[in-house]
């Protein structure tokens, strides 16, 4: 009897040795990176996330559940539990790489900032973002804490938005050239020389002889 038992505390202290041998799964955290934006994302369109509202928050990025390691300088967001979903492995869920552009109607001057979701955020209601350090940034200081974020699902594309094009230049049309006209000849100026007329002597008639005295 007590052989048994020593065999029996003997098996307990094993299992109890191989359980604490087992390593344990990594803690998740995420992040995102820049991308441009145009049509919405199919993927999270198709789980019904084309747009949402919440809150925004921040956190200290790294390993995401979507298994990319990105840091606290990038654009990158972890979405919410639920809007996330249960898939497992969690890299395998539509929300991992799609891109979000998020707005707030606390700071409308802030513009739009498009990220990538590369993590999850077990502890954020729908709509919650949790957002690296340089997506809060663009909002407000880290001090806010949160604030009232507004999303909606776009297609990455990569880089940052395309510039807008530049004003097609204004031709003024030149008006065409007009003849040169020749300048007029000078006047032609014709003197005439008059000959002075010549001078005749008035010839009194000649008187006959007998009228001579």
């Amino acid at each position: 009897m007590s052989h048994l038992v020593s065999q029996l505390v003997l098996a307990t202290a094993l299992l109890a040795a191989f359980a604490s041998a087992a390593p344990s799964s990594p803690v998740k955290s995420g992040t995102a990176r820049l991308a441009s934006f145009g049509d919405v994302s199919p993927a999270l369109v198709k789980r019904g996330l084309a747009s949402g509202r919440g809150e925004g928050t921040y956190y200290d990025v790294g390993l995401g559940a979507c298994e990319s390691t990105n840091s606290n300088s990038e654009l990158v967001v972890a979405l919410n539990a639920p809007d996330f979903g249960p898939a497992w492995p969690p890299r395998s869920s539509a929300a991992c790489t799609s891109c979000l552009a998020i707005s707030s109607p606390e700071n409308p001057s802030a513009g739009t900032v498009v990220v990538r979701i590369v993590d999850k955020c077990p502890g954020c209601k729908a709509g919650d973002l949790d957002m690296s350090p340089a997506v809060f940034t663009k909002f407000f200081p880290e001090g806010k804490g949160r604030f009232n974020i507004e999303w909606k699902a776009v297609q990455c594309g990569g880089g940052s938005p395309a510039p807008a094009p530049a004003p097609a230049p204004v031709v003024v049309a030149k008006p065409a050239p007009q003849p040169t006209q020749a300048p007029a000849p000078p006047a032609v100026v014709v003197v005439t020389k008059q000959h002075p007329r010549p001078f005749r002597r008035s010839r009194r008639p000649r008187r006959p002889p007998s009228q001579w005295s």
